[in-house]
């Protein structure tokens, strides 16, 4: 059974993620790596949840089987995620693939990322979760202005 990885910030979690992570975990076993509250701040300027919460929200999904939730995406790629996952992983002889959401396509996807997928032998998938029907910057501004 393949064994799935699938990045993001998760700040906050929405149907989006969750219909990306129920399509992801319907190939395999879904493993999910959110982002440091760190990569957030160098985003939208803070972390509207910490990481552990994030990462005991996301634990707790029935569509997730495992979660790596400390590692290093401080040259703002998931080249850290896809190393971890990888060295946890490749031993299960398993194949492993990396998931992008809807809004991801090769032409939108960091060259690091799919040069270290390809080094190390994981299979990039994209569009996974459909069309993008949600972002956490886009909900926290809509929540912000109607305060």
């Amino acid at each position: 059974m393949p064994v799935i990885l699938f990045t993001g910030g998760f700040d906050p979690i929405h149907s989006g993620h969750i219909n990306a992570m129920e399509q992801a975990s319907r190939l395999g076993k879904l493993v999910v790596a959110p982002n440091s509250d760190a990569w957030l701040a160098k985003k939208k300027g803070t972390a509207f949840q910490p990481l552990e919460e994030r990462a005991r929200i996301i634990s707790s999904i029935k569509y997730v089987y495992d979660i790596i939730p400390d590692w290093n995406d401080s040259n703002g790629t998931a080249c850290g995620a896809i190393q971890k996952f990888y060295e946890q992983y490749s031993m299960s002889s398993e194949l492993l693939l990396f998931a992008n959401g809807g809004d991801r396509t090769p032409d939108n996807v960091s060259d690091l990322e799919i040069n270290l997928c390809i080094t190390l032998g994981i299979m990039p998938i994209f569009n996974v979760g459909g069309t993008k029907t949600q972002s956490s910057s886009a909900f926290l501004s809509n929540w912000g202005s109607n305060k």
